[in-house]
């Protein structure tokens, strides 16, 4: 969620990403919330947490497409 998990800008645009970065530069606050927000997330996508998941994801397409 934009300034909740992370600034989202859209692909390509190089001006919306230059954006986004000087208000990380100039927002000492925006810059703690985000890093505390990827800190927590990050714990979401360790190897033991996402590996699993990723198995069970192929084994659900693999038994579809036999």
């Amino acid at each position: 969620e934009h300034e909740k998990d992370g600034l989202l800008v859209p692909a390509g645009d190089s001006a919306a990403l230059a954006h986004a970065m000087r208000s990380l530069i100039a927002d000492a606050t925006l810059r703690q919330r985000l890093g505390v927000a990827a800190a927590r997330s990050s714990a979401r996508f360790t190897d033991e947490v996402a590996l699993p998941q990723f198995e069970n994801l192929y084994e659900r397409v693999l038994d579809r497409s036999a």
